[in-house]
């Protein structure tokens, strides 16, 4: 009978033991004790695992566990578990183990210990829990959670860019209104020196008018979007908008930049705005390698390669060391010092480089300087050819009938001179500054078309233009907005064209073309 109830406890043991083991491994914990003060350390099967060290080494030391202990967090260790032995408290502590083949695994460990009554250490239990994964997940959810924090800023950015581009161009249409009226009065002035001096004045106030145009055109490279939608574009023409916007800024600080081989025909489909990101951190980039640098340069190519097209950044900069070059597109990684990069851009530029099916590549040397390689997948690279037959032949308004139309802007001036360009056309215009009052005017009037501005108080433009659905005008609808398209586009309803401020007699005279033609 004993013989009996010795087997079925034994069973019973081995079964506890076997349920135990299987515990430990799928909770990646082990167990410990060690008796202080015989000095003798015992390790379950897992423990062992973790640590991997041989289970037929049973003469365990404390000496062996803290070889396996990171070097650098020897001490750390050693000072929680003295520490907890002098107030009697037990400890949770998470460190590294560096472990014979060189890898690394994070570890969170337990302890307790047991004294007799004159407070003399006697006992300490553990516990050894491999959470390498758990960090590694949680590394992974920090970064995705700082990447859509940073995607959220270029968001918040470009909702920003748009707004100041509209209260630019806003006055910028007013200043290149006048200065166009002033233009055609002076052309009329008598030739004499007076003349020349206001000449030449004009002119270079048409250089300052411009140069802010592109500056402010080119605020879309900040107008970061989520749009899921990709459209047909041209790469040279976002390389070229890009250009414009740092060319000025780039060359007062001795760096000059190049473009060369740009074929505008060269089109991708895509995300514009990711393009326009891309290559502002690449310029940005390049800038900060070529600091302090004479006869600093930033070379700029687009070429097509087969079916796909190919972008290429270079600097004569500083060079990034062979030992970086692998990780300069990982989150949180940077060559700057502290507080100088965000170790973002480079990590945000081949996020967006995927994003269009593309691939990236960097070739770079120390003291000699840097290039980027960007292919995208080319989606049409012909050039685009005008029949033989309408080559010289010009599209005209219709001469037969005089077009009326109705221009709405809260900024007056915009709007008498936009009516004032019209009815230089030859054709009538009305013009008023609030929806409500242009809804007025279409029920009492016949327009065939109507200008609008999108940004207004009170009633704005996308409200005017459902307005105008709701009560079925039939004339055309043109959009005039210092706000930026095709993400205007989306916010607005039934219209036929688009016309962007800071406008002139010919964009004028062009929209007019495009709705009334015979």
């Amino acid at each position: 009978m004993m013989g009996n109830n010795l087997k079925k406890i034994e069973e019973e043991n081995t079964y506890l033991r076997n349920r135990l083991t299987q515990i430990e491994a799928q909770a990646k914990i082990g167990l410990w004790d060690l008796d202080i003060v015989k000095n003798t350390l015992k390790w379950s099967d897992y423990t062992y695992t973790l640590f991997e060290i041989d289970r037929s080494n049973t003469s365990l030391t404390v000496d062996m566990f803290v070889d396996v202990v990171h070097p650098d967090d020897r001490e750390m260790v050693s000072e929680f578990y003295d520490k907890s032995l002098e107030n009697q408290e037990p400890y949770e502590i998470v460190h590294r183990l560096l472990l014979k083949d060189g890898s690394v695994k994070m570890v969170r460990e337990r302890c307790h210990s047991t004294f007799d009554n004159t407070g003399k250490p006697l006992m300490s239990y553990g516990t050894v829990q491999d959470i390498t994964q758990y960090m590694h997940e949680e590394e992974q959810k920090r970064k995705s959670e700082q990447k859509m924090f940073k995607l959220s800023q270029l968001a918040a950015l470009g909702e920003l860019a748009s707004g100041v581009a509209h209260e630019i161009n806003n006055p910028l249409a007013i200043l290149k209104g006048y200065h166009d009226m002033k233009s055609k009065w002076v052309s009329e002035y008598p030739d004499g020196e007076f003349k020349k001096k206001l000449v030449f004045y004009m002119e270079r106030e048409t250089e300052a008018i411009e140069r802010v145009r592109k500056v402010v055109s080119s605020l879309k490279s900040y107008n970061y979007s989520g749009d899921d939608s990709p459209v047909l574009f041209s790469v040279g023409d976002e390389i070229q908008t890009s250009i414009d916007f740092i060319k000025v800024i780039y060359e007062k600080n001795g760096i000059l930049i190049t473009l060369e081989n740009c074929n505008k025909m060269n089109f991708i489909k895509g995300y514009p705005n990711y393009l326009q990101q891309i290559l502002m951190n690449l310029y940005s980039n390049a800038r900060d390698a070529l600091y302090g640098q004479e006869g600093a340069r930033i070379d700029v190519t687009c070429t097509p390669q087969d079916d796909k097209v190919c972008i290429v950044v270079k600097d004569n900069g500083s060079g990034i060391d062979d030992n970086n070059l692998d990780n300069i597109f990982q989150l949180d990684f940077s060559t700057k010092q502290k507080g100088e990069g965000t170790g973002f851009g480079l990590h945000l530029v081949e996020d967006f480089v995927r994003r269009m099916d593309g691939t990236i590549r960097v070739e770079s040397k120390v003291s000699v300087g840097t290039s980027f390689h960007i292919c995208f997948p080319v989606d049409h690279v012909k050039e685009i050819e005008m029949p033989k037959e309408f080559e010289t032949e010009e599209v005209i308004v219709q001469q037969d009938k005089t077009i009326h139309c109705l221009v709405v802007d809260d900024e007056i001036d915009i709007a008498e001179y936009l009516s004032l360009l019209i009815e230089a056309e030859g054709h009538t215009a009305d013009f008023t500054t609030s929806g409500a009052d242009a809804l007025e005017k279409i029920s009492t009037t016949n327009y065939d078309c109507i200008f609008t501005d999108i940004v207004m108080p009170d009633m704005n433009g996308q409200a005017l233009l459902r307005k105008l659905t709701q009560r079925k005008f039939k004339g055309k609808r043109v959009i005039v907005s210092g706000n930026f398209f095709p993400q205007g586009k989306s916010a607005v309803l039934n219209y036929d064209v688009t016309m962007e401020k800071p406008f002139n007699k010919q964009d004028v005279k062009n929209v007019l073309k495009q709705l009334f033609t015979e």
